[in-house]
């Protein structure tokens, strides 16, 4: 009767994974980056589409977990731990490994395993790229390291855009249409 129950239980938190995983995979890392980063003097924080899919296989490794639990043998139950591990670094990965925040101060751009921080002084030139009617603006920043970095940012930060556009001119900062 107790292992009918254990078994209940893995399938009740499998379902509830699956109903809840499509939810936080379309938009669990925008909330949380908006949540944790978007404070003080940052006013956009851009969440790339990747860190979205990264939270589908976050979820999907989490509901095989699920799945390697609901198994007696032994050996299930550690391949579905080895999942939970995975699920949960492919969380932390899609939470904490791709973001980038503009704040009035400085630009941050965090790709993989490596966070870039520029201050709007450190920015020789800029240009935009596809000025067509795309719903993805991309301005390619050329920095005074030799570095270069392009933005992508969404036409619906309409106001964003703007205030970006002011920080170049205040920064005396040359930028080609």
């Amino acid at each position: 009767m107790l292992q009918r129950i254990d078994k209940a239980y893995w399938v009740v938190l499998m379902i509830i994974s699956i109903i809840l995983g499509v939810i936080v995979g379309f938009i669990g890392p925008t909330i949380f980056h908006h949540i944790f980063f978007k404070h003080g003097d940052t006013f956009l924080v851009l969440t790339p589409s990747i860190s979205n899919i990264f939270m589908f296989i976050a979820v999907g490794f989490f509901i095989l977990f699920c799945i390697g639990m609901i198994f007696e043998n032994k050996k299930w139950n550690y391949v579905g731990i080895l999942f939970l591990v995975c699920s949960i670094a492919m969380g932390y990965y899609a939470s904490f490994g791709n973001y980038t925040l503009i704040s009035n101060n400085e630009i941050t751009i965090k790709k993989s395993m490596s966070e870039n921080i520029y201050k709007w002084d450190e920015i020789k030139e800029l240009a935009y790229i596809n000025e067509t009617e795309e719903p993805v603006k991309r301005i390619h920043l050329i920095l005074e390291n030799g570095k270069e970095e392009t933005l992508e940012i969404n036409r619906q930060y309409v106001q964003e855009l703007n205030k970006i556009q002011q920080k170049f001119i205040q920064n005396d900062i040359m930028f080609y249409k």
